[in-house]
């Protein structure tokens, strides 16, 4: 190590720098540095800041780099948060937030703001979102994306800002099924072009504006949510089967049938913005708990899918329906379930939601393996790739223009 260099020393949160002794940080409860000190305890360097970090005062054979809230300042003043540069002077930072706002936290709407005005209980260690140092964090980072719209602790909070409206009572696994699929959703169809975030992305292509929310019911006496063969528009009798009933049979893959359990399950898209569940993935499964998340996600990813064929004027399902091309010589249909699908370890029920053959639900099914980019590395899998990457973008400008 050359002469004048430093070393820090951190564990979640910086301790120390090391030059020719080590000189150990005190800090703050917003993990501004406040004091350096040697082994011995004496302080070795002392500062203070106002409100918003500008530096007050300071004194003391030592220094530091590090500053308000613990963070690296440059020799200009401003302090580097990663994803942008805030300046104390101004109380700003000097570029704006990429996340819009939210019209019902009017202090979000202003893209430069320093924590939403409130420098003494929060802080803003991303660029992107600030932390209540308090305990009551709204907006905490998440890997998948910005952190403004993912970890929201409640259904409410996370509905108002996606638009959904969540009817009964929802189960908190599912809730955070229903968030994650919705991120998920927003984060590809702002990659498509749509939007500035993901939460606006969603909006724009479900039309959802104003009191125009997206509808998720929960229902587990879901009517629709049964077996075609069990509703009253899909027997001879007009009847609506709530049970196990032997002279009830349905159609399998194969061309045989089988008695069917008449009780309602998974979801049913009633349009654009009205999605019904009967059920999700049970709360267990042989494979653990992050298949399961995995599965619930994907189950309403199926739905927007459905959602999304509807707002497209069924435009996609129109075209699954009847498209083809020609695979090692032969036609390969995209109304043909048995290729294609991308199949993990778990087997295709984590990928594929339905065994039906209709356009609307291999539509649906594709709509995950695009909103994942997941599909059979093979031919079959290339050909259903290639279909969405081709055709969703026109799909998308439907939906966004659709009154």
């Amino acid at each position: 190590m050359g002469q004048g260099e430093r070393r820090r020393l951190i564990n979640e949160g910086r301790i120390a720098q090391v030059n020719t002794t080590t000189e150990y940080f005190l800090g703050d409860a917003l993990g501004s540095v406040r004091q350096l000190t040697d082994a011995t305890g004496e302080i070795m360097y002392a500062s203070a800041y106002d409100p918003y970090g500008v530096t007050t005062q300071a004194y003391g054979a030592s220094q530091t780099s590090y500053g308000f809230t613990g963070e690296f300042t440059d020799p200009s003043g401003m302090v580097y948060l990663r994803a942008r540069y805030y300046m104390p002077g101004d109380g700003r930072f000097i570029t704006r937030d990429t996340w819009m706002g939210d019209y019902d936290s009017p202090l979000s709407l202003n893209r430069w703001m320093y924590v939403e005005g409130n420098p003494v209980n929060r802080v803003d260690p991303t660029g992107m979102c600030w932390v209540d140092i308090l305990g009551t964090n709204i907006w905490i980072p998440d890997q998948s994306t910005v952190c403004k719209y993912t970890n929201y602790p409640d259904k409410n909070d996370f509905a108002k800002l996606f638009g959904i409206t969540f009817v009964n009572q929802w189960d908190t696994n599912d809730l955070e099924a229903a968030r994650r699929a919705a991120i998920l959703v927003g984060e590809k169809f702002m990659s498509s072009g749509v939007g500035s975030d993901p939460v606006q992305a969603f909006r724009q292509v479900y039309g959802i504006h104003g009191s125009q929310t997206m509808l998720f019911t929960w229902n587990p006496s879901c009517t629709m949510c049964k077996p075609g063969y069990c509703r009253p528009d899909g027997n001879a009798n007009g009847k609506d089967y709530s049970i196990d009933d032997p002279n009830i049979l349905i159609p399998l893959l194969d061309g045989t049938r089988e008695q069917c359990d008449c009780l309602p399950k998974g979801g049913y898209t009633h349009g654009e913005r009205s999605i019904e569940f009967a059920s999700l993935w049970p709360k267990y499964t042989s494979h653990g708990t992050s298949i399961q998340m995995l599965r619930k996600t994907n189950n309403i990813i199926h739905e927007l899918g459905h959602a999304f064929n509807h707002r497209a004027y069924q435009y996609p399902e129109n075209k699954v329906a009847s498209y083809y091309e020609i695979v090692n010589h032969e036609p390969f249909y995209l109304t043909n379930r048995s290729h294609g699908f991308y199949v993990d370890q778990y087997g295709t029920m984590t990928w594929v939601q339905s065994t039906q053959t209709s356009g609307s639900e291999i539509f649906a099914d594709m709509f995950i393996g695009w909103v994942h980019g997941k599909w059979a590395n093979d031919a079959y899998g290339t050909v259903r790739k290639n279909f969405m990457n081709i055709n969703m973008p026109s799909w998308i400008t439907n939906a966004v223009g659709k009154p």
